[in-house]
């Protein structure tokens, strides 16, 4: 459609248990809300396989609090193919 801006954004408040992140380890809330700003920030300005990328690499960043576990990855995947699922689809499948 011409002369029309959509535009959609991304944030992220999961807790540490939300993330399935190491929750006895001291400060580990913390460790859970600075991966909702990064990966909110990595989803808000690049395309789906960038983020997804850039993202994992902020989880592998946190590996000492259980980020780069197969637990936060599988919550990252959801979350990108949930937030990207309009460009999972080719052109000629979207009506």
């Amino acid at each position: 459609m011409k002369n029309v801006m959509l535009t959609k954004h991304i944030t992220l408040n999961l807790t540490a248990e939300d993330w399935d992140l190491y929750t006895s380890m001291d400060r580990i809330e913390y460790v859970a809300k600075e991966l909702n700003v990064h990966i909110s920030d990595i989803f808000n300005s690049n395309d789906g396989p960038t983020a997804f990328v850039k993202a994992k690499h902020i989880l592998d960043l946190y590996s000492e609090f259980g980020a780069a576990d197969t637990e936060p990855y599988a919550v990252l995947r959801e979350l990108h193919d949930y937030f990207f699922k309009d460009e999972l689809h080719t052109e000629s499948e979207r009506v």
